[in-house]
C-alpha cells in the first residue's frame, strides 16, 4: 500500500503500479475527456496536522462522500496514536474546473518534452525509490518524451513514468509547482491527484489556491476513541490493483 507524507497535511499517496490513474488494462486513447466541476458552496474536506494552518496556497481535500470518509479514518486513526490532526470542511467560494484524465496526461507529456524538466523529474523519482536504477527512469521518462503514446510497445512504459510522476509530486515542490502553473495557464483551478485516485480513495483533488477557491474552513479535532482505530484492509483492496515499478 502507499504511505502518507506527514508534513502539515495529509498528503495524498498512491500505489506504485497503478496506470493512468486507472485499472492496469487502462492506455491513452481509453483516457477520459471528462473534466469535474465543483460549483459555489460544495462541500470539500481536508485533514491536516494544523489547527489554524494559514488559508493560502494549494490544498489536497476530498468532495466525495467516500472519500472524505476514507481519509476521516486515517486521520482517526493517526489521532488515536497520538499525532494530533483536524479536520477540515471548506464551501467553494468560486466556481472550481478540473481537468480531465486526457488533460492531466496530455499537460504531463508536454512538460516532459523540456529536457530541463524531465530531469527535475528523474532525479525526484531517483531519490523517492532509491533502488531503481537511474536508467529505469531515464527510459520511461524518454518514451513519454519522444515516443507516440497511442503506440502499444510504448503503453507499459508510459504509463510507469506517469504513475511515477504522479507519486512524486507531493514531496518535490521543484515539480509540483511546474505542472500546477501549467494547468492553471490552461484555466483549471484544481486537479485530481492520480496518486491516491482509483487506489486508496476514488477522486481526491488538489485544489491550486486555496485563498480564492474557498472559504475558510470551519475546524474540528478527531476524539482519540476506540472508534477511531480502523481496520486498514477495509479501506483498500489490493487484489484490485497491480503493484511494481
Amino acid at each position: 500500500m502507499g504511505y502518507y507524507k506527514l508534513c502539515t497535511e495529509l498528503c495524498h499517496y498512491g500505489v506504485l503500479g497503478m496506470r493512468w490513474g486507472l485499472r492496469r488494462n487502462s492506455n491513452y486513447s481509453t483516457l477520459s475527456t471528462k473534466r469535474l466541476i465543483l460549483k459555489e458552496g460544495s462541500k470539500l474536506n481536508r485533514i491536516s496536522t494544523v489547527e489554524n494552518e494559514d488559508h493560502k496556497g494549494h490544498a489536497y481535500t476530498s468532495f466525495d462522500d467516500i472519500d472524505i470518509n476514507t481519509y476521516n479514518s486515517f486521520g482517526k486513526l493517526f489521532d488515536s496514536m497520538g499525532a494530533k490532526h483536524y479536520n477540515m470542511t471548506y464551501k467553494v467560494k468560486d466556481t472550481i474546473v478540473v481537468p480531465s484524465q486526457k488533460e492531466r496526461v496530455d499537460t504531463f507529456l508536454d512538460l516532459i518534452k523540456h529536457n530541463s524538466y524531465k530531469e527535475l523529474v528523474q532525479k525526484a523519482c531517483k531519490n523517492e525509490f532509491k533502488l531503481m536504477p537511474m536508467r529505469v527512469y531515464k527510459t520511461r521518462f524518454n518514451i513519454a518524451a519522444n515516443g507516440d503514446p497511442n503506440d502499444k510497445k510504448n503503453r507499459v512504459k508510459l504509463s510507469k513514468a506517469y504513475d511515477n510522476f504522479s507519486f512524486i509530486l507531493c514531496a518535490h515542490p521543484e515539480v509540483r509547482d511546474i505542472y500546477f502553473n501549467a494547468l492553471q495557464k490552461q484555466g483549471f483551478t484544481a486537479v485530481i491527484d492520480d496518486a491516491d485516485g482509483g487506489t486508496i480513495s476514488k477522486n481526491p483533488i488538489i485544489v491550486f489556491d486555496r485563498q480564492k477557491s474557498l472559504n475558510k474552513p470551519t475546524v474540528r479535532s478527531f476524539t482519540s476513541s476506540s472508534d477511531g482505530v480502523i481496520n486498514l484492509s477495509k479501506l483498500y483492496d489490493p487484489t484490485k490493483h497491480g503493484f511494481g515499478y
